[in-house]
């Protein structure tokens, strides 16, 4: 039977082997963090799984979640040998408690391939656990079925899922709102930016872009180098329309971490300030840095339309959508030439479209 799963095993490996080689958020190729120093933080992930799912308190869209450089930081080597106690004990009770001992391996089974030794760029991602948690219920079950039920108990544990129902109501009721989301993220975030752009990306959708300017003076305060807190800056301040400003702190960020995505913004930002070889200069840069980002792109075909170049901006939209075949700036930008070609182009440049490039070009990212 095992023999005839192995072809299928092996084609698995391969197929993730050679995505991931791709890979800009996972992979061994990660920069960010080694392969080591990965599971060193995943073994305090894992128990921080546990706790969600017993305590739901803590919960964001955007976990905090700091690595462990060393096998010493925040206490790793004493989440890896509680996981590894936890693991022999369940081993060892297996024949007095199967369910339990069975809940606990799918578990660890099941987040293996997010919580392992594989790098992936976010240490802690609540949806992770969707699958998994299935083993944390089987352990739930075997408790259960030990346990002795008194009124007493039975009334406790009612009266626990009567506040867990109502947590959990409150918490969709706040999805539907993804200004406030992230807003919560950003309250429990001090050592991580990237919450800030989710923010600030919400608060443009919503046409509040002011009440983006306290969370990112905080944010600031707390981080004065990051990259995600400029760029948060540099859309905001362009969505109040302060220019000038906002390109101040985008460049800021392109010092920080010079990446494509970052000079794409600036290019469409210096194209609404009418300063042409500039944003001409920005988006070559930006598709120079990311060959592969389809906004990038379609940013340097708009310019290109700007140009009167239209020959050009064709080969980049077709470039972007060869790239990411739903890239809808791109097709806007062909039917622009070959059905309307209109002398101006739209305005707002600096769209969402373009403001929020995902991994491979992609603003509309399914995250591991």
């Amino acid at each position: 039977m095992y023999l005839l799963m192995a072809p299928g095993i092996a084609a698995g490996a391969l197929w993730v082997a050679h995505t991931l080689s791709g890979a800009q958020t996972a992979g061994f190729s990660l920069k960010e963090v080694t392969w080591y120093q990965y599971a060193f933080t995943q073994a305090r992930a894992i128990f921080a799984y546990v706790r969600l799912s017993a305590l739901p308190l803590g919960q964001s869209v955007d976990h905090d979640f700091p690595v462990s450089q060393t096998i010493l930081g925040y206490g790793a080597i004493y989440f890896i040998l509680l996981l590894a106690a936890v693991i022999i004990i369940a081993v060892w009770s297996r024949k007095r408690y199967p369910l339990a001992c069975f809940g606990l391996l799918l578990f660890l089974i099941l987040l293996a391939p997010t919580s392992s030794i594989v790098p992936i760029a976010d240490p802690l991602v609540e949806r992770r656990l969707y699958l998994p948690i299935l083993g944390l219920i089987l352990i739930a079950c075997q408790i259960a079925s030990r346990a002795r039920w008194s009124t007493g108990t039975v009334s406790l544990i009612g009266a626990m899922l009567l506040v867990l129902s109502a947590l959990c109501y409150q918490r969709n009721q706040l999805w539907s709102r993804p200004e406030q989301v992230w807003a919560d993220a950003v309250q429990q975030s001090t050592g991580k930016g990237r919450p800030y752009i989710g923010l600030a990306d919400s608060l443009i959708a919503a046409n509040r872009c002011d009440d983006a300017v306290s969370y990112l003076q905080r944010g600031e305060a707390l981080m004065p180098r990051d990259f995600a807190i400029q760029v948060a800056w540099g859309k905001i301040f362009e969505c109040q329309g302060k220019r000038e400003e906002a390109l101040e702190h985008l460049e800021r960020a392109a010092a920080l971490q010079p990446i494509s995505s970052v000079y794409q913004m600036i290019g469409l930002l210096y194209c609404e300030m009418g300063r042409k070889e500039a944003a001409g200069d920005a988006l070559h840069k930006a598709v120079e840095l990311g060959p592969h980002n389809s906004p990038a792109h379609s940013a340097l075909g708009l310019w290109y339309e700007w140009m009167g170049s239209t020959v050009e901006a064709e080969r980049e939209y077709r470039q972007a959508i060869a790239i990411y075949p739903y890239s809808t700036e791109a097709e806007a930008g062909l039917d622009r030439i070959h059905k309307v070609a209109p002398a101006s182009l739209p305005s707002p440049l600096l769209t969402p479209e373009f403001l929020r490039p995902g991994p491979g070009g992609s603003r509309k990212r399914p995250p591991m």
